[in-house]
């Protein structure tokens, strides 16, 4: 386990994890500054990475990549990279949980098309405020699932698209805010699901 408090050098990568030996992966918890030449964060094979609410991740090409095995990545702060913010490996049960105010510059992929044998989550955290996310299914990718926690509260904002066989699960309170939500997947809602002003079209609807 590697736990961050203070600053890292500018040409410092962490690489936690070894190669080719599968039972042995990384954890990694930061409350400062990690910045990498390629890579801010890389594990292999799979781990876990918990960004805290002072915490920032850079990497010139990938914030967080996590390959080899599950991922799981949790963000309270910010995670930046030139080609990917987070990316994850296809073939897992992979995981990112962003708490209100996250922040991620770059792609976030998840790592599995949707209707892929294995199913990664979008999962939207309570919080003491409300989150705010955009760009499902262009700027957050491959996820098959994407949920909101009981007692969390987000705003939807700008164009977001999910494709057929994705699942959005509200258990909490989603605001679609100036902006669109098209979602050909299915909507489980046990929550609220409020427009204002904004287009929602949705293929399945069920819930409470």
């Amino acid at each position: 386990k590697l736990t961050i408090t203070g600053t890292v050098p500018a040409t410092q990568t962490f690489i936690v994890g070894l190669g080719g030996q599968t039972d042995i992966n990384g954890t990694v918890t930061n409350a400062g500054l990690l910045v990498g030449g390629a890579y801010g964060v890389q594990l292999a094979p799979g781990g876990m990475v918990t960004n805290q609410s002072s915490g920032r991740i850079q990497g010139g090409n990938f914030g967080v990549s996590i390959s080899g095995g599950a991922g799981t990545v949790m963000n309270a702060g910010s995670i930046s990279g030139g080609t990917a913010a987070v990316t994850l490996a296809a073939g897992y049960t992979n995981r990112v949980i962003a708490d209100p105010g996250a922040v991620f510059s770059g792609t976030v992929n998840g790592g599995n098309t949707v209707n892929a044998a294995f199913v990664s989550t979008l999962e939207l955290a309570v919080g003491a405020t409300a989150g705010s996310i955009s760009g499902l299914g262009s700027q957050f990718i491959n996820f098959a699932q994407t949920t909101i926690d009981t007692g969390a509260s987000w705003t939807l904002t700008g164009a977001n698209t999910l494709a057929a066989g994705s699942t959005l699960t509200n258990a909490g309170v989603l605001t679609v805010l100036d902006g669109s939500l098209n979602d050909a997947g299915s909507v489980i809602n046990n929550g609220l699901i409020q427009d204002d002003p904004s287009t929602m079209t949705v293929a399945n609807l069920t819930g409470t």
